[in-house]
């Protein structure tokens, strides 16, 4: 009986662990998602763009001011280009 009672502390006990375990790896895992989101919103911030005017029409300009290389750059307006 006692060693039933010794198993069963055991489980018990193993798995309230691997459920702290499970929730520290997911707490670092969302830490690493925000931490991730917050460094691509940093390099989104050196990224400007103005339109100059120019004879030929509106022309517009990129410029990154980023330590790393921008691939894609999606451009929005709430109320359209004008």
């Amino acid at each position: 009986m006692a060693a039933a009672l010794a198993a069963i502390g055991g489980l018990w006990a193993q798995a309230v662990t691997t459920y702290w375990s499970q929730q520290t790896a997911k707490d670092q895992l969302d830490q690493s998602r925000e931490d991730s989101d917050r460094e691509e919103r940093a390099q989104a911030g050196r990224v400007t763009l103005w339109i100059a005017k120019t004879k030929n029409g509106p022309r517009p300009h990129i410029a990154n001011r980023s330590p790393d290389a921008v691939t894609n750059v999606v451009l929005e307006h709430p109320r359209g280009w004008v």
